[in-house]
């Protein structure tokens, strides 16, 4: 079972439970209309104001976004239907769907004269004066203004001036008179909340902060409150958000189309010089961003839109912790440790010749394994190359390695033996196509937020969720099963849901014996894990483990099954079932960080074989990375037995290809790990470390220990962005360049 022949990619047909399953691909109808006097073909299914807008029409709006679902609370997207007879003939274009045919009006004067009378009621609780002002063109910042001397609320001080969406519409409808007035609110301005600035002051009560934060992050942490004038979006009893389940996300603030909810950083800094799309810096999500840039420094980052990782969400980190960036701590060039002890400045020259010179004369004196080389999990895929490429074809040790050693090693073993490969065999937007999800290891919402975002957008559409966690994390609450196990007993548990998937013979049958080898060994090794002995070994009641196994095995198709009746947020429909019937595992540190780590992830790949979840949309088995490029570090090859692409270093054949394109002869040997290298320099067999990226001063275990091991080296190198802990133990420091 250990072996899989061939993965299939793509849509396949399945054999399950002696039945036929096919992934269905919907072709939708297209819908020809006119909007506008324009003609417009769109997807059959979609609003008036999306068809309009992808045709680049505009329609005015300040309630709707395309990842919400429709509310029709601002009315700014009214329109009329030619024969139709509703409400004085006008309807909302974001709520009514397209029709073959259609005749959509959207500049006739009723509905012009009702939008703006719509409008001037949203600005009745909004500071208007420079809105509605007749002059063509806003004052700049610090010009007098000669409507109304004594205002302080104008728009050429705000710090969402000419982002403002409030702006884009009221141009557009062309509001000059103010009629109606409401009271003047003075909220004071709320600033306790570490990332975000909230000035209720300027919200126009449109909702999407609060949808949003249900809708898209599932946290419900603010709502509207009191009624008419004095509605106001606030948190339950009024708390400091800080006090609430604010996850920080600054979801609030990107959907904001007034200076309601704004960064605290940089909120004047005003509109960017130019932007740079990247890939966010911290977890292993990979999420796509755009860093604004403004006199070469970062003002903001924001998603980069129409990504299939994260869409239109960041989390906290990946919005807001970018000061590091322009920090002054940051090292600005080389120091060289002088005879008296201390670090001092030097030049670049000096220092990289120093360090040449001494890697040079230690390969010399003690041979080329007296040194090492720990590469980075935070450095780019071309970084990691170099770093070990340093190491075998310039010095000639296999003594290369990252922080991927201390996490990622058992999913490397595991995977590669029942794979060939150890990576995600699916992408991180497929989970939402999943059926059932079985999350295991992992306290997704906290280390992978965007990852955890994706299971809660699946449960919504109808997938089951089986969390298998000893603690109570943020996914129990959209759980439909949770496992509570006594840690270390992955393995047992695992077992446990296999052997119950064989009893009740919903095992992939056709799968497992086109594509699996080992078969019949798994299935004698499994006949002792029936629920009952599993349950004492575990603490889970035999009936959860059964009941798991029968929604993972059916793709959270189980009709013995129901869901539960209540969720957090959005419920997804009574009888609503995921996009697929295939179920996805998603795994994390929580199980390769134990003792026979190894033996849980191949029981984990053991189960998705046995189901037949390889290959497939919604299926597959998904490990969840600590930094942002665990998997780019190991597929470098900044591994002491893999060559780059997993190549062994002990094939004869295999070196001599990298030894016919790098043209120099390679090292045979096995190199040291992380912990063996530090081990050899305590012991005195290793005698020089060129460290980058990596601060194994706070990651290693046993700080003492590792402190006495770096002051055994005569050399030490290392290469950061700020002088770590490490750093200050080092012979030379080499400045290193951030990803922005």
């Amino acid at each position: 079972m250990h072996q899989v022949r061939r993965l299939l990619r793509g849509l396949q047909v399945r054999c399950h439970c002696s039945r036929l399953r096919r992934t269905t691909v919907e072709v939708l109808d297209r819908v020809r209309l006119t909007i506008g006097g324009h003609e417009v073909e769109t997807q059959a299914g979609k609003s008036i104001l999306e068809a309009a807008l992808e045709a680049g029409i505009y329609i005015p709006h300040l309630c709707w976004l395309p990842q919400l679902r429709p509310y029709a609370g601002c009315r700014l997207c009214l329109v009329q239907i030619r024969g139709w007879q509703k409400w004085s003939g006008l309807v909302t274009a974001c709520t009514q769907p397209v029709a073959p045919g259609m005749e959509v009006l959207i500049d006739t004067p009723e509905v012009v004269e009702t939008r703006r009378e719509v409008l001037e009621l949203i600005l009745s609780d909004h500071p208007d004066r420079c809105l509605t002002c007749p002059r063509e063109v806003r004052c700049p910042p610090f010009a007098a203004c000669t409507r109304d001397p004594v205002v302080t609320d104008r728009c050429v001080i705000c710090a969402k001036n000419e982002r403002c969406e409030l702006q884009k519409v009221v141009d557009h409808i062309g509001v000059k008179v103010q009629r109606f007035y409401g009271k003047r609110r003075e909220h004071p301005i709320e600033r306790t909340n570490p990332f975000i600035e909230r000035d209720w002051n300027k919200c126009i009560a449109c909702g999407r902060c609060v949808r949003a934060c249900v809708e898209i992050r599932g946290v419900g942490a603010i709502d509207f409150a009191y009624r008419g004038q004095d509605m106001m979006v606030t948190t339950a009893f009024e708390e400091d958000m800080k006090d609430t389940n604010c996850e920080f996300c600054g979801q609030c603030v990107l959907v904001c189309p007034t200076g309601a909810l704004m960064e605290r950083v940089h909120k004047y800094a005003g509109n960017p010089d130019r932007s740079v799309a990247t890939l966010c810096p911290y977890c292993g999500c990979g999420c796509n961003i755009r860093v604004h840039l403004k006199g070469g420094k970062i003002i903001r980052v924001t998603p980069e839109a129409d990504n299939s990782v994260n869409g239109d969400c960041l989390c906290v980190k990946g919005h807001f912790a970018y000061d590091y960036v322009q920090s002054a701590a940051r090292l600005k060039g080389p120091l060289v440790r002088r005879r008296g002890g201390a670090l001092a400045k030097t030049k670049w020259d000096r220092a990289l010749d120093l360090v040449a010179r001494r890697l040079a004369e230690i390969k010399e004196q003690y041979g080329p394994d007296a040194i090492g080389v720990i590469a980075s999990a935070k450095c780019t895929n071309e970084e990691n190359y170099l770093m070990q490429k340093l190491a075998r074809a310039v010095v000639g040790t296999n003594n290369v390695d990252s922080c991927a050693d201390l996490c990622h090693k058992p999913t490397l073993q595991g995977l590669s033996a029942a794979f060939g490969q150890a990576a995600m065999t699916n992408s991180i937007a497929d989970i939402e196509r999943a059926g059932c999800i079985l999350v295991i290891g992992s306290n997704t919402t906290e280390t992978h937020p965007i990852v955890a975002l994706r299971i809660k957008w699946a449960v919504r559409k109808g997938a089951k969720l089986i969390v298998v966690n000893p603690r109570e994390i943020d996914l129990c609450r959209f759980a439909h099963v949770w496992l509570r196990h006594n840690p270390g007993t992955d393995v047992a548990l695992v077992n446990g849901m296999m052997r119950a998937i064989l009893d009740a013979d919903l095992w992939d049958g056709a799968f497992v014996s086109q594509h699996c080898e080992g078969v019949y060994p798994l299935l004698l090794s499994l006949q002792k894990y029936d629920p009952d002995h599993v349950s004492k070994i575990t603490g889970v009641p035999a009936e959860d483990i059964v009941t798991a196994a029968r929604l993972f095995a059916t793709g959270g198709r189980d009709p013995r099954y129901k869901m539960p009746p209540v969720h957090y947020g959005p419920l997804a429909e009574v009888g609503a079932q995921g996009e697929t019937d295939a179920s996805c595992i998603i795994y994390g540190t929580g199980i390769t960080h134990h003792v026979g780590a190894v033996n849980s992830v191949r029981a984990l790949a053991n189960l998705a074989m046995l189901t037949g979840n390889l290959g497939v949309e919604g299926g597959g088995l998904n490990p969840l990375a600590g930094q942002n490029n665990v998997q780019g570090a190991c597929d470098m090859g900044a591994l002491p037995t893999y060559l780059p692409g997993y190549e062994p270093v002990d094939d004869v054949k295999v070196r001599e290809r990298f030894e016919q394109a790098w043209q120099v002869e390679l090292p045979a040997t096995r190199g040291l790990s992380l912990m063996e290298m530090l081990w050899a320099a305590r012991e005195g067999r290793l005698k020089a470390l060129y460290i980058i990226g990596e601060n194994p001063m706070l990651s290693a275990p046993d700080l003492t220990f590792v402190r006495e091991c770096l002051e055994n080296l005569e050399f030490l190198v290392v290469q950061d962005i700020f002088f770590t802990e490490t750093a200050q133990l080092a012979d030379v420091v080499l400045a290193g360049a951030s990803f922005a």
